[in-house]
């Protein structure tokens, strides 16, 4: 495992200096090892969570070295795998850092599937991946406490604004308009419990120019404008 953890450092450092094609060799090596260990060990979540890792920072190299077919191939192993054990082990009998962990890479994955799908002018299948990525996130945090604040509610609003881009694209203004909606409630909550946070102002920020976004492609550029102000106020603070 640690020699894995070693050359998946390797891979992540040379994807850093921008050689990746030999980040990607690396990773392969790294994600060979996890398939072995996997193998002997299935039900072992620190080696699922370890491969979850693995599998983005390969299809990462990936994309990044022009290789669509081959990020296709990573993300999907890391949808279907990763995805495949969450649905075997619920997510409530793991440890929380755990599912977290699980979970956003697996709607990391379920994102880039969608912008692949995006790119190649397929908006339906994107709606559906961006869809089952916001399912995933909310689904975990319902096994939270209401008050428990956890990294997958920054991924949920991530993908419900991503949700709402797609929407927008296809021409469905009424359904994207719904998906900031949504989005807006878990920003507020992060912003309310921890205004201090640059992120939390960031994402509070985002919102409203989604709905500015909107508010413009329904013709009011009154609503639109106020809405654009928003961001400005929000982020004030931090300039």
């Amino acid at each position: 495992t640690e020699l894995n953890e070693q050359v998946m450092a390797l891979g992540g450092f040379l994807q850093e200096l921008g050689r990746f094609d030999e980040a990607a060799s690396t990773m392969d090596v790294a994600l060979a090892g996890f398939d072995r260990l996997r193998a002997a060990d299935p039900d072992n979540p620190d080696l699922v969570m370890r491969q979850s890792h693995g599998l983005y920072v390969a299809q990462l190299c990936a994309h990044r070295s022009n290789h669509p077919d081959r990020c296709r191939h990573l993300v999907t192993r890391l949808v279907e795998e990763i995805g495949g054990f969450l649905k075997t082990h619920p997510v409530d009998s793991l440890p929380q850092a755990t599912g977290s962990l699980l979970t956003k890479n697996v709607g990391l994955g379920l994102g880039q599937l969608a912008r692949l799908a995006a790119a190649e002018g397929r908006l339906e299948e994107a709606v559906g991946h961006a869809l089952a990525q916001r399912a995933l996130c909310q689904t975990f945090l319902e096994t939270l406490p209401s008050d428990a604040i956890d990294p997958v509610h920054k991924e949920l609003i991530d993908a419900g604004l991503h949700v709402a881009t797609l929407l927008l694209q296809a021409g469905r203004d009424d359904e994207a308009a719904a998906a900031v909606e949504q989005a807006a409630t878990t920003a507020r909550f992060l912003y309310d419990s921890r205004p201090r946070v640059f992120d939390n102002a960031y994402l509070i920020g985002w919102v409203s120019w989604m709905r500015g976004d909107i508010a413009r492609r329904q013709g009011d550029a009154a609503a639109a404008a106020a809405q654009y102000e928003q961001p400005i106020a929000v982020l004030t603070p931090w300039t």
